[in-house]
């Protein structure tokens, strides 16, 4: 009974050797990959991640290519001419779509702030013809239905996602 008791601590006591083991074992294993993470987190690259991208892409798509059709060095020079078009062309359309949204950016914003601006004009014309009490309860009645309107419309936001909300926008997002 003893005996068997004394076994089971000294196996208990040695799995938890081995468990302190593979701990360090573990932690000497990361330790390297840790220090390697940080040293290449100080590097800068020169261009973003997705022109390298682009650019390996187009590498590797060349010598695909290449060696896949088996072409000649003249074919090959003439392939990379019409792969070096299209990324330009590409290049053109992104730069386009980029411009274009930062155009509707600044109009969006500059609409926004016609409208301000013709709410506070609106404002002081209220203010004119009501008392004051009026126009303090003018201002919570806006509130109120201002925050009506935005509820709405985040009830519309998602239920367009759920596929409800208005029959136009349900059908196009079917």
């Amino acid at each position: 009974m003893v005996r068997n008791y004394l076994r089971t601590i000294l196996f208990q006591f040695k799995l938890k050797i081995d468990i302190m083991k593979i701990r360090k074992f573990v932690i000497a294993l990361a330790l390297p990959f840790m220090f390697s993470s940080f040293l290449l987190a100080q590097e800068t690259p020169q261009k973003s991640s997705n022109q390298v991208d682009r650019a390996t892409r187009h590498a590797q798509m060349l010598a695909e290519l290449k060696q896949e059709l088996a072409l000649t060095p003249d074919q090959e020079a003439k392939v990379k001419k019409v792969l070096d078009e299209r990324a330009a062309e590409m290049k053109t359309q992104r730069d386009a779509r980029q411009q274009n949204m930062e155009a509707k950016r600044s109009e969006r914003s500059e609409k926004m702030n016609v409208a301000q601006e013709k709410q506070k004009e609106h404002n002081a014309k209220m203010k004119e013809i009501l008392t004051a009490e009026q126009y303090v309860k003018y201002l919570e009645i806006r509130q109120s239905r201002q925050g009506e309107r935005q509820g709405e419309r985040q009830g519309e936001r998602q239920g367009n996602r759920q596929g409800e909300g208005k029959p136009g926008r349900k059908m196009m997002n079917q």
